[in-house]
């Protein structure tokens, strides 16, 4: 330690713990506490949350956006405004699902209207023939061959203004419509402009959903097209919503258009009173004979913004990858589903256009890990407003508040968390520590952790009552922030579901995570995760903060055996050497040990990062020197069990640290030692010297 850093001796109240040395120079606030926690830190002044930041963090859809509101998110960096709609897509749906549509033209051409985009119009010379409607039995033997690839839902189209007049028309209709519902798939039609009536008959029969697309903004839609007024569209959609129909409407990208309307298109939209079901991104097919045949491709970024734009607006809403996405890579449509698409057109054909093979589409799926969304598993109050998946609230369950929850125990169980159950315990110290319990959701849906009340507090095996610290509460508080602060990231975190006290216990409620923690895989399966984990500490290393902490709540300071000394002044010594190991306030997660990072046991992948209690911003070396100190401080006894730790110490240092660090933190220690003819194991593995004994002033 520099000399002119001084050293203070703080007396440690918890049973097992020895004195620690820390700099006096901490800031005065920073009040010396037994557990590491300080309750009254300094107080900030927290910024009122973002537009951006209010949709990431959102539990419903909301309809009274304003158009700057939407721009704010639309405008937002891209990768950023990805990654966080990955996130909310995650919250509301099943990332691996995408529903597979099939869409059919059951009457070609002869369209009286001047859509300056569409070939079926009668106005262009596109040289499309114009035919009569087909037949209900081929309707019905293409909705066959569709469910037999894969296909969950059935789509017909007819080209025409409207459906005034065509009763013969609407008959045939409503029988492919119950054909289809028959085959146990879901349908959809989009015959230009319904009045009601006729919205309610297609309902009795069984359809499921009605597609009438806005196209662009209200502002620029006199560009596009002049036969049909933008209100009289937003008129169709109010029938089939009014009609008790599920609506599908989007628009299409590439018209001329400019980033305003793409905000206009979405604002339309998301102004809804009831947001669509789904909400089709088309790009534009240019179609020689039209009056856009010569115009170029949209770029990609632009439809990737508008998805994850719409699904930061509309959280709940399915987005159909739609018209031109033939034209993308692999890579880019995954890209897509990863920013909250999440349903597809696939088939021979999408009416007129090219359209991307159930072959293809389920060869990707398999490559990807994607697959396809079963028939009628959204609702239809709200968008797709699907049974709540994955650790989602149910209200009829939960009801959350600010202070009290109506909290049904019998939804729960207790989660074993220990390898063995000691003679001296009974069954429920298995779910309880010293100061909380876990439970499953009887689903496994929903972890909770809590803290304990005043009659579960437990006696040790050595009969001494172990008191809770009071400070968990602020803990659990901490790990909520942070979730809430990494959900904008592309770290794997557990999706936090809610915080709340209920007769005098707090409640963490988070989404479980299903898979095996690091601890428990093999030494050569570990290398392989651990390469993953290096990515995601560098992405935390590269957050920065000037206030200690997670702004706006309460200071939490890691844990109180990070005080040892003799570690902090192992660090100390050669982290000036160390790349990135600096006292600039960066993000740390502060018990990163290999029980906390869940991995796919099959894939070797990071499901997640779990218990965030002690994170924050701190300087970078607080992560390196946070395991507690082996020997006689953690009740270690005979040497056999000291040698099993230490090796245990050791591979869980070895395997979450970054491989620089511990190659720059071992040179120094190898050339001291290089004389030497054998070194202690910690040294060999970590770069750190041996704990000599506890420093005293």
């Amino acid at each position: 330690m520099p000399p002119s850093m001084p050293r203070v001796r703080i007396p440690l109240s918890l049973p097992h713990t020895s004195r620690a040395v820390v700099p006096s120079a901490r800031p005065q606030w920073l009040a010396q506490r037994a557990y590491g926690t300080v309750v009254d830190g300094p107080v900030t002044q927290s910024k009122p949350a973002t537009t951006f930041e209010k949709a990431l963090t959102a539990t419903a859809p909301r309809h009274n956006w304003t158009k700057e509101e939407i721009k704010e998110i639309y405008d937002t960096p891209l990768m950023r405004l990805a990654h966080a709609a990955g996130a909310v897509h995650q919250k509301f749906h099943d990332p691996a699902e995408i529903q597979m549509c099939t869409l059919i033209n059951i009457k070609t051409g002869g369209c009286s209207e001047d859509c300056s985009y569409c070939s079926q119009s009668s106005k262009h010379d596109t040289g499309l023939k114009a035919t009569k409607m087909i037949q209900v039995g081929t309707v019905l033997a293409a909705a066959r061959v569709a469910k037999e690839n894969g296909s969950t839902r059935f789509c017909m189209g007819a080209a025409w203004r409207d459906m005034r007049g065509r009763k013969t028309n609407l008959k045939n209709i409503k029988e492919m419509v119950k054909g289809v519902k028959d085959l146990g798939m879901e349908s959809c039609v989009t015959l230009g402009m319904i009045d009601l009536e006729q919205a309610k008959e297609l309902k009795d029969a069984g359809l499921t959903a009605y597609n009438h697309n806005v196209d662009t903004s209200r502002e620029f839609y006199p560009s596009v097209i002049s036969t049909r007024t933008y209100d009289e569209r937003l008129q169709t959609i109010a029938n089939a919503n009014e009609a008790g129909l599920s609506v599908c409407t989007g628009g299409i990208l590439g018209l001329g258009e400019e980033a305003k309307d793409h905000v206009g298109l979405l604002f339309t939209v998301a102004t809804m009173p009831t947001h669509p079901e789904s909400f089709p991104v088309n790009t534009l097919v240019p179609i020689k004979g039209t009056p856009l045949g010569d115009r170029e491709q949209s770029p990609f970024d632009i439809t990737l913004r508008t998805i994850a734009a719409a699904r930061l607006i509309m959280p709940k809403t399915i987005i159909r990858l739609a018209a031109g996405r033939t034209i993308l890579s692999e890579e880019q449509q995954v890209l897509c589903f990863m920013a909250g698409a999440n349903a597809v057109f696939t088939g021979e054909k999408m009416l007129t256009t090219a359209c991307n093979g159930w072959e293809e589409d389920n060869r990707i799926f398999a490559k990807w890990g994607l697959r396809p969304m079963q028939s009628f598993q959204t609702g239809k109050e709200e968008g797709a407003s699907a049974p709540m998946r994955e650790g989602a609230e149910k209200k009829s369950q939960i009801e959350l508040s600010s202070s009290h929850v109506s909290f049904p125990l019998n939804l729960f169980k207790p989660l074993a968390i220990m390898d063995s159950n000691p003679p001296e315990v009974n069954y429920d110290y298995e779910a309880t520590l010293a100061d909380r319990k876990y439970f499953f959701n009887i689903n496994d849906t929903t972890f909770i952790k809590r803290t304990l009340r005043r009659s579960e507090w437990m006696y040790g095996l050595t009969g001494n009552l172990v008191v809770p610290s009071t400070t968990l509460r602020y803990r659990l508080e901490n790990e909520a922030a942070c979730l809430k602060y990494l959900v904008s990231t592309s770290i794997p975190i557990a999706n936090l579901l809610g915080i709340f006290q209920d007769d005098g216990a707090v409640y963490l409620m988070t989404k479980h995570i299903d898979g095996v923690s690091m601890c428990h895989l093999e030494p050569e399966q570990k290398s392989i995760v651990k390469k993953e984990l290096e990515g995601y500490l560098n992405i935390l290393k590269s957050l920065r903060s000037t206030t200690p902490g997670i702004p706006g709540t309460k200071f939490i300071c890691p844990h109180y055996r990070f005080f040892r000394g003799w570690r902090e002044m192992s660090v100390w010594k050669v982290k000036d050497n160390i790349e990135g190991m600096t006292d600039e306030l960066v993000f740390c997660h502060n018990d990163l040990g290999q029980h906390n990072v869940i991995v796919d046991p099959n894939t070797l992948k990071i499901k997640a990062i779990v218990d965030w209690e002690f994170s924050g911003f701190f300087p970078s070396w607080f992560e390196a020197a946070f395991w507690e100190k082996p020997g006689p401080a953690n009740d270690v006894g005979d040497e056999d069990r000291l040698r099993e730790w230490l090796v245990k110490w050791c591979d869980e240092v070895e395997t979450t640290w970054p491989s620089a660090w511990l190659t720059q933190m071992k040179k120094p220690i190898d050339e001291e030692k290089e004389e030497e003819s054998s070194v202690s194991t910690d040294v060999v593995m970590t770069g750190l010297t041996s704990p000599p004994p506890t420093p005293t002033t």
